[in-house]
């Protein structure tokens, strides 16, 4: 009876030994998110990754985000558990989808902004409600996000003037960066005559936007557009005449949440005339004595 009990006693004591070189390895859950401060400007869409793993209960673990204040001040943004979550102050933006989030799988999520603003810099704390049998560990995690504000889109042109000959073919670019909304941009290209009077040329997203005295010459591939990437155009002469002389502007139309910026260049081309094209010198032969 008394081997029974002694035993009974080194079992127990075996599983105490085991509990505690379980507890000893696992720390408990660890939430993650990325090392800040992540920096960003003002109307880019952004999205902040959070995982959790080392968790006990369902395999499926929920989230909730919040942007943290002066004095640790809690403001909830999204939950997994439901719209109820959200404070009132950022509830237009939620359901308008400017910011929401996505499940990436049973143990991550995204907090994500279409259009992240200059006031949604701050502290962003990804929590995860308990579903272990005892806690430990770390339940959130907090993420810096910095908001840059943008200077606005640049549209450049070659610094002019552009001098050419008649009957030359001529390609003026114009590029596009810094820019917002969708990556493949719309150009225009117009004609700028004396008091600002603009005559339209060609549009890469408007057929109708030909002004009807050139329309001839953009019909027959005389003047035209190629589109060299999302960001950039060429306006194209096959052979430029005398009378393209003149300044010649790139537009885009904006596609930002705020317009800031330039949405256009101005380029003067210089068409002369075959006759003055400088001729290469003659050597001249010595005189035979």
């Amino acid at each position: 009876m008394r081997l029974l009990k002694m035993d009974g006693i080194t079992g127990i004591f075996h599983s105490v030994i085991l509990l505690i070189a379980f507890v000893a390895v696992s720390e408990g859950r660890v939430v993650k998110v990325p090392v800040g401060p992540l920096v960003h400007v003002e109307g880019q869409a952004v999205s902040i990754r959070c995982n959790v793993s080392d968790y006990q209960g369902p395999r499926d673990q929920d989230f909730d985000w919040s942007m943290i204040q002066a004095d640790d001040k809690s403001v909830p943004l999204v939950s997994t558990l439901g719209d109820s979550f959200m404070d009132p102050t950022v509830r237009d933006r939620v359901n308008s989808g400017d910011i929401g989030y996505k499940k990436l799988g049973d143990d991550s999520v995204e907090l994500r902004f279409k259009k992240v603003q200059a006031t949604d810099s701050g502290v962003y704390r990804c929590s995860t409600p308990s579903t272990d049998s005892v806690n430990s560990g770390n339940y959130q995690a907090d993420v810096e996000l910095k908001v840059a504000v943008s200077e606005g889109r640049v549209v450049k042109v070659p610094v002019g003037p552009l001098v050419h000959v008649e009957g030359q073919a001529v390609s003026i670019r114009c590029n596009v960066s810094d820019y917002q909304g969708p990556r493949d941009q719309d150009f225009e290209w117009s004609m700028i005559q004396a008091g600002d009077k603009s005559v339209p040329l060609v549009s890469t997203f408007d057929d109708n936007f030909t002004d009807p005295t050139v329309r001839d010459r953009v019909n027959s591939g005389d003047i035209g557009y190629k589109k060299l990437g999302d960001d950039s155009v060429e306006l194209r002469f096959k052979k430029v005449q005398a009378t393209d002389s003149g300044v010649y502007r790139c537009s885009t139309p904006s596609t930002d949440s705020v317009n800031s910026g330039n949405y256009q260049a101005d380029v003067e081309l210089k068409v002369i005339g075959d006759s003055l094209k400088v001729s290469p010198a003659i050597p001249k032969t010595k005189k035979k004595k």
